[in-house]
């Protein structure tokens, strides 16, 4: 059995077959859960931790071993490890959304030293010379090579 039809069967016996309980119950779009259901895809972390929540069995819906529900022991232990690992995740992704920015203004500082550089060539075309680029506090100079 694939994993999207233990998550159908999840649905069927805990939802009374209604995709979009489920979608609210973890927290996703209906889209989500429909996409695993008929794609047959794998259900990504922003399914299985809020299941773990939910006390499902992430190696039941993965790989079909063991019971559907966790036991009761594990599933008061697993939360706050789940916890802990969607704010490490939240964290990373806050990182990686400010990561993304400086290299969006990496590259623009680039272009505009492009655009510089080809100006300088357009208005000297008679200079032979090869340019250097110098970076001086984030702010490109140029100037011709001796």
């Amino acid at each position: 059995m694939h994993p999207s039809e233990r998550i159908k069967l999840i649905i069927d016996q805990n939802y009374n077959g209604n995709i979009s309980k489920m979608a609210r119950a973890l927290n996703v779009r209906d889209s989500t859960i429909l996409r695993i259901v008929k794609d047959k895809t794998l259900p990504s972390g922003k399914v299985a931790f809020p299941l773990i929540k939910l006390g499902y069995s992430l190696n039941w819906v993965y790989e079909g071993v063991g019971t559907m529900r966790l036991e009761d022991a594990q599933s008061e232990e697993l939360p706050e490890e789940v916890a802990e690992m969607i704010e490490e995740t939240k964290r990373e992704r806050a990182e990686l959304k400010y990561l993304r920015g400086e290299v969006k203004k990496l590259q623009e500082q680039v272009m505009v030293q492009q655009e510089a550089l080809q100006f300088y060539r357009e208005k000297h075309p008679q200079t032979r010379k090869k340019i250097e680029v110098y970076h001086k506090n984030g702010e490109g100079v140029t100037r011709p090579k001796d």
